[in-house]
């Protein structure tokens, strides 16, 4: 584009140079100016920074001859647009340059963090302890307190992501549902959750009673990590004034160390579990490609020996066998189709759902409705957990609720997101006896509080079972 400007201006320039003013100075500018025009054109500047040189020397050769030719009312004025056009050039290849530069620079420095970041953690890792598991870390501190304090009871509570709701991580000498609320806590526990140091009750009839009626004094501690509260520990005793204020500071560094503890052991869960679900990808896709087509081909050839065979007995078992290899081969596809299923940015929550409900009405005889309201998105990884949540409650109605319909909701707006899901089945009770893995619900609790949301479940014996996920607005 610029030497095509360049060559137009020049022949404007000549055409008023030939017709306002002949002579031979305008003639020897004219072909000087030619001449550099063919220099310019058989070695053109570089086009990444541009050639400063040539760009200077052509500016001072217009300049020279436009003033040497009567200045502005010279005939080659209009060829100054040329050295303008090389300039400009100059200039966006200069900016285009620096831009390329600048985004090369900072890939390099991200990858340059990144790969700095997993070199820590590989670090880290050789430091960790055997385990990092929840269960294992609340044990740990519940042997601790019993070595020091000697309890009648102890009592720890883990902090979910909902303002007021806990999950019963120990409970040793009292009886306790697996969750509770802040209204389900003795005042004293109440109080020290509200706090940040660790509080000493040497007379619990008066403060309201303790987490155990029989109990008389009592130390509560809250515990916090990274300016969160993750739980609260409560340690009783049933014999009055054998608690004191030593005793208090001594829970509070146990408090600070199991705090730190107990959050360590949420993020790694979150991380396992992370890498559990490409893991569950991964096996999905080469069983995909290996166990799915073998028993494709395995149903091909047991349909072509059957054709070959004579005997009719053995033709009849023949085919037997082979519809049940398809049968199989049906239920490895459903099953490898829900592992695969993921949230993506084509794809939102509300498509894989409905597509995963659509494979289970397939293969069952639920009576399946899905109520969704907008198509409004959550954050990618929110969605994704969302997703798992509803998979694990509607798989666990398929499985064991022995239920004939099923009702799946959800809403999103800008003041949160709610997840429902319903069932007519036998239902479960959901107290102190009910195991705490039971139907997954521990999984399901520990996604809903990873992307700060909370989990709740109604359910009774015969009477259903509804599980709720709330996520507030951020």
């Amino acid at each position: 584009m610029v030497g095509a400007i360049r060559w137009a201006t020049l022949t404007v320039g000549l055409l008023f140079a030939a017709t306002t003013t002949p002579g031979v100075r305008p003639a020897v500018y004219g072909s000087l100016l030619v001449a550099h025009a063919l220099w310019r054109t058989a070695r053109p500047g570089r086009t990444d920074r541009g050639d400063v040189i040539a760009t200077v020397i052509e500016v001072a050769l217009h300049v020279t001859v436009v003033a040497s030719t009567g200045g502005w009312r010279s005939p080659f004025i209009v060829t100054v647009i040329g050295p303008i056009a090389s300039i400009a050039r100059a200039q966006a290849a200069q900016r285009v340059a620096t831009e390329r530069e600048e985004q090369t620079l900072g890939q390099l420095a991200t990858l340059t963090e990144a790969n700095s970041l997993l070199s820590d953690l590989h670090a880290l890792a050789q430091t960790l302890p055997v385990s990092l598991d929840l269960r294992d870390t609340v044990n740990s501190i519940v042997v601790r307190v019993r070595e020091l304090f000697e309890p009648n009871v102890v009592v720890l509570l883990l902090h979910g992501s909902a303002n007021r709701s806990w999950t019963v991580g120990a409970a040793i000498g009292v009886r306790l549902p697996s969750a509770l609320t802040t209204d389900d806590l003795a005042p004293p526990l109440a109080m020290a959750s509200t706090g940040v140091a660790a509080r000493l009750i040497t007379d619990l009839s008066a403060a309201g009673g303790g987490m155990s009626a029989a109990s008389s004094t009592g130390l509560y501690a809250p515990l916090w990590a990274r300016h969160q509260l993750v739980g609260v520990l409560a340690v009783e005793r049933v014999v009055p004034d054998t608690l004191t204020d030593r005793d208090r500071q001594l829970l509070e560094g146990v408090a600070e160390q199991g705090a730190m503890a107990i959050d360590n052991a949420r993020w790694f869960a979150r991380l396992r579990r992370a890498g559990a679900d490409e893991e569950r990808l991964r096996i999905a896709r080469d069983l995909h490609d290996r166990v799915g087509q073998a028993l494709a081909y395995t149903a091909f050839e047991l349909d072509r020996i059957s054709r070959t065979v004579d005997e009719e007995h053995v033709r009849a078992e023949l085919q037997t066998l082979r519809s049940d290899t398809r049968q199989i081969l049906g239920e490895v596809r459903e099953t490898l189709s829900d592992l695969r299923a993921d949230v993506t940015e084509d794809h939102d929550l509300i498509e894989t759902v409905e597509a995963y409900l659509e494979r289970v009405r397939r293969r069952t005889e639920l009576e399946i409705e899905f109520e969704h309201g907008g198509r409004s998105r959550l954050p990618l990884p929110v969605e994704r957990e969302v997703w798992r949540i509803a998979q694990e409650a509607v798989t666990n109605v398929e499985r064991h609720a022995r239920a004939s319909r099923v009702a799946v909701r959800w809403t999103c707006g800008e003041t949160g997101a709610l997840l429902e899901i319903t069932d007519d089945g036998a239902g479960m009770v959901l107290n102190g006896d009910a195991k705490p893995g039971s139907y997954g619900l521990v999984g399901m609790r520990e996604r809903a509080e990873a992307i700060g949301g909370a989990l709740e479940i109604d359910s009774a014996p015969g009477g259903g079972t509804t599980v709720r996920c709330r996520i507030n607005a951020a």
